[in-house]
């Protein structure tokens, strides 16, 4: 499955209370699966001093703020992972941040996150059955919108000339707004428009648009004089590899097919 890579910036703290020598995990990447938005691809390099017959790597991660760390007192061990956010141990110096992860493999992947969310995580390399950890590795990211929950409200023409056509548009209110908007046409029926595929984005050309959230409008331009154009609107959230778009479902008081010809 394709992924969307994203690397993000570390910041490595070396307090009395950690063993200096010991090294967090490096080359962290934290991925995004498709269009999911419950779960994440995390992998990292194992420090070139990193030994699996006593050490492993320990993760824990928090939804909303950053994470408190602090002296380690608890034995390595007694942290149980779960790699479904929610159910794994509790880390000692901050309650609401769970063990994820705690072996010594390279990747993984954590799910039962909440879409369109922060997340962060802390990363240790530990010595096996002690309380000798490294340095933290911190790290975030927002995970995922859902696709936009309804279409748009209203739909019309603002000008439309012999070779070109305006449209514009009022948005619906709903819970997920959209990033962007693409629009295709087409000159021989409604059935000939091609539906998008989550994952794939369409570049702009004569028959297709893609607009940002921020405008209510398009233009389509070097059209035929006197032709009936055929228009579909897809809302869609996210971007590259993790685009989605409304393709079905509920569409406030208009549908998404609208039907306008140059003069």
């Amino acid at each position: 499955m394709k992924t969307f890579h994203l690397i993000l910036f570390i910041i490595i703290t070396c307090k009395s209370a950690f063993l200096c020598e010991l090294k967090p995990p490096e080359d962290i990447r934290i991925s995004y699966i498709g269009c999911e938005t419950d779960m994440l691809y995390i992998s990292w390099r194992l420090p070139d001093n990193f030994s699996k017959e006593n050490q492993s790597i320990l993760i824990f991660a928090k939804q909303g703020s950053k994470i408190i760390t602090g002296k380690p007192s608890t034995n390595t061990f007694s942290y149980l992972s779960a790699n479904s956010f929610g159910k794994g141990s509790m880390y000692e110096n901050d309650s609401n941040a769970l063990c994820i992860y705690n072996d010594f493999g390279e990747e993984f992947t954590v799910t039962g996150l909440k879409e369109f969310s922060t997340y962060y995580f802390t990363f240790f390399c530990v010595i096996n059955n002690s309380e000798i950890y490294s340095p933290p590795a911190e790290y975030f990211i927002i995970t995922l919108k859902p696709e936009p929950e309804i279409f748009i409200k209203s739909f019309f023409t603002a000008v439309k000339t012999s070779t070109s056509i305006t449209l514009v548009w009022t948005e619906e209110v709903g819970d997920i707004k959209p990033d962007g908007y693409l629009i295709k046409s087409s000159v021989v029926g409604f059935e000939f428009i091609s539906i998008p595929v989550d994952g794939i984005p369409e570049n702009d050309d004569l028959y297709t648009v893609n607009v940002s959230s921020s405008s209510n409008s398009c233009t389509f331009e070097g059209l035929m004089p006197k032709t009936m154009y055929y228009f579909k609107i897809f809302p869609y959230t996210n971007s590259g590899e993790s685009i989605n778009y409304k393709i079905q479902g509920r569409r406030g008081s208009y549908i998404n097919e609208f039907i306008y010809q140059t003069q």
